[in-house]
């Protein structure tokens, strides 16, 4: 059973990981490939009151939800960009080292 099924309509009736756990008999991991797989919109805000489907009349929650998404998107590129960064930099002093040059950015300690 889906745990899309157990989910109920409005933030004031949402239910934490524990009850779906319980419900559904499955792990965290699964719940969220569920929960993905989803055709219906589920939402989490990570105010701690657990997994609801948006009743009429919630669209500011939808919103916000966005919002926070958003946020989080951002916040995994801007970690994307540092990984990139440093694999950039790693790359290029390797191939400082290889041939004895050293590049503008460690001349000037960056």
């Amino acid at each position: 059973m889906s745990c899309a099924e157990y989910i109920p309509a409005g933030h004031d009736n949402a239910v934490s990981r524990q009850y779906l756990r319980d419900m559904t008999g499955m792990c965290d991991r699964q719940m969220r490939s569920d929960l993905k797989a989803s055709k219906e919109l589920i939402l989490n805000l990570q105010d701690g009151a657990g997994y609801f489907k948006p009743a009429p009349g919630e669209e500011r929650l939808v919103r916000a939800y966005i919002r926070q998404e958003e946020a989080r998107i951002r916040s995994i590129q801007e970690q994307v960009r540092k990984a990139k960064s440093y694999l950039y930099d790693a790359r290029q002093l390797e191939e400082d080292l290889n041939t004895g040059q050293l590049n503008l950015k460690d001349m000037l300690g960056y």
